[in-house]
């Protein structure tokens, strides 16, 4: 039996002439011009082609296959260098946003994934969560509501999981798009591209994960591997949290901003109108003036909490706050200054800041949505059914409350939010066939890539901590760090020459950067609301796409690479450059 499924976005370098395996016809990929919906076909002629790769790699006597649909635009030069593939996170995350909202030269195609819903239909899925509006709509807690937070999310995810199983019962989806599978297509991608039978690959946040995964499983075919906003594999694979270290940096990335935004001052930073002309803080220190700032909101908070704002048909509810905070904190969704400007009126409890602040919080909402209106469970089936060991799965609520109660040492500022990260997967009813074991990563002397991997990761991540980039170089030999002195989750956030121009280097000539090497970014964090522009989500979330871009094309003034595009699994649709 055959399936259909995207590979999104396979990206394609043109490398100098390489040594070619000899393929047979029916395991080579045929090109043909690429037809899309909307009819654009980027900067370059687009080829389009496929591969046909096993549906499932523990079955050896299945007949069953899987269709990975692939594209490509050639390089400028004739001469071709080789092929990149790239992951942008989520897992199973939209690929078409991704590459399309990345770089103005590439554009969505058309096509299917085999993809994991646990709904039938957006309004089934939209009745599913009305049924939950605690989970959506509840203020901040206490500490005191902290374990009644916590055992209503216990409830949900039980809820949500009940229902995934009862749509996908009878189905083989949510058992074949784990990462490993996802590892050993990507192989078999490699070796029908007839090139050097090397694997090139460009990864960002769960990126990282397969990168990993794939490295470790595939040591002698990895020639170049950029691993960006790092996960840290054993959690992901062991615990039910996706990586309770991804907060590790929350609380010094609060810190840091809000430092920032004291030493750019007013109007740059509106927050800091907190401390303009007044004689009472003339005398503390910046880390003082910070706690101040941090004080002054958390209070702000818990007045709203207690007695919300009302504004013509609007609540202003304490959750807004921690919205307009947390989007500050991820670098995400509005410009700082409108983040700021809002959380300052907040403060000076200003009425007539009101419409403000509902406006900055509908562009952030809008935002968050679009980021995961994929309208499908991907990431709960890819993520949850990755995991095993005895950590993995929790059977009573005693011990996702331990859980809760251990994690919330990572963070203070994140402490409730981190307390909910181990019900996702608690009581997942799906396992991936294949699920990687992390004891490999345990080798004396770690895993011996052909090339060693480049790990990069910004200082104040708050999703991916630079801990996690660190821990997981230990056991790859000859690995190194490049950390960004940056914000926001992964590296392409904020620009930096240094960071461009190093990682060009390692992917055109094999330079390392030393290891350790920090590179600063080239702009202010906070400017004047003239100069203040903020990309949309897809495009800042994306920022990392151009950077690649930057990479293989500015470094020498050639466009040497002939794809850009990425490859999953578990994505929804065909991206072209």
């Amino acid at each position: 039996m055959l399936f259909s499924r995207v590979a999104l976005c396979h990206a394609l370098l043109a490398w100098s002439a390489v040594a070619k395996p000899i393929l047979t016809n029916e395991n080579r990929i045929e090109w043909k011009p690429c037809e899309f919906e909307d009819d654009r076909q980027g900067d370059g002629p687009l080829e389009c082609g496929n591969l046909t790769v096993p549906l499932d790699y523990t079955n050896h006597e299945s007949d069953d296959r899987f269709i990975v649909e692939l594209l490509r635009s050639r390089a400028i030069r004739s001469s071709s260098r080789g092929s990149v593939l790239l992951n942008f996170g989520g897992p199973g995350s939209d690929g078409v946003k991704n590459i399309r909202f990345g770089s103005s030269s590439l554009h969505n195609g058309t096509g299917k994934t085999l993809t994991f819903s646990c709904f039938d239909t957006a309004d089934e899925r939209n009745d599913f969560y009305q049924l939950w509006p605690y989970i959506a709509t509840r203020g901040p807690a206490s500490w005191d509501e902290f374990e009644v937070d916590i055992a209503w999310t216990w409830a949900f995810e039980q809820t949500f999981s009940n229902q995934c199983l009862r749509r996908n019962e009878d189905s083989q989806v949510g058992k074949v798009i784990g990462t490993t599978f996802v590892a050993r297509d990507m192989i078999q991608i490699v070796d029908a591209l007839g090139e050097d039978g090397l694997l090139r690959f460009l990864g960002f946040s769960y990126g990282s994960i397969l990168g990993v995964t794939v490295a470790a499983m595939f040591p002698d075919r990895i020639d170049r591997m950029v691993l960006d906003g790092v996960v840290n594999a054993f959690n992901y694979y062991n615990t039910a949290s996706i990586d309770g270290d991804g907060a590790l940096s929350v609380d010094a990335a609060y810190h840091a901003i809000l430092a920032e935004c004291i030493m750019a001052g007013f109007p740059s930073c509106p927050l800091a109108e907190t401390f303009a002309n007044v004689t009472e803080y003339e005398n503390y220190t910046l880390s003082d003036k910070v706690q101040v700032l941090q004080q002054l909101l958390e209070m702000r908070f818990e007045r709203l909490r207690r007695s919300p704002i009302v504004y013509g048909l609007t609540i202003i509810l304490p959750t807004y706050g921690l919205i307009l905070r947390d989007a500050l904190i991820e670098q995400r969704y509005a410009t700082n200054f409108e983040l700021t400007k809002s959380l300052q009126f907040l403060i000076m409890n200003m009425e007539e800041g009101i419409p403000y602040v509902i406006e900055t919080i509908k562009k952030v909402m809008k935002g968050r949505a679009e980021e995961s209106s994929d309208g499908n469970e991907s990431f709960d089936g890819i993520h949850c059914g990755d995991k095993s060991g005895p950590h993995a799965r929790l059977e009573s609520f005693q011990e996702v409350k331990s859980r809760a109660w251990q994690a919330i040492g990572v963070t203070q500022v994140w402490a409730f939010r981190v307390g909910t990260f181990f019900t996702g997967c608690a009581k997942w009813p799906f396992e991936s066939k294949e699920r990687f074991d992390t004891n490999i990563l345990l080798r004396d002397g770690g895993i011996k890539t052909r090339f060693p991997i480049l790990f990069t990761a910004p200082t104040y991540d708050t999703r991916t901590s630079i801990h996690s980039a660190r821990n997981m170089s230990t056991y790859f030999d000859n690995s190194v760090v490049l950390e960004v002195k940056g914000y926001g989750h992964c590296t392409g956030t904020q620009d930096s020459e240094c960071h461009t121009k190093a990682t060009n280097e390692y992917f055109l000539d094999g330079i390392l950067p030393e290891d350790g090497t920090i590179c600063n970014i080239d702009g202010p964090l906070f400017e004047p609301p003239e100069n203040s522009t903020q990309p949309a989500p897809e495009e800042q979330l994306n920022q990392s796409l151009a950077l690649a871009g930057r990479m293989v094309w500015e470094g020498r003034q050639q466009n040497l690479w002939s794809i850009t595009s990425t490859y999953q699994r578990h994505g929804r649709h065909l991206i072209a450059p």
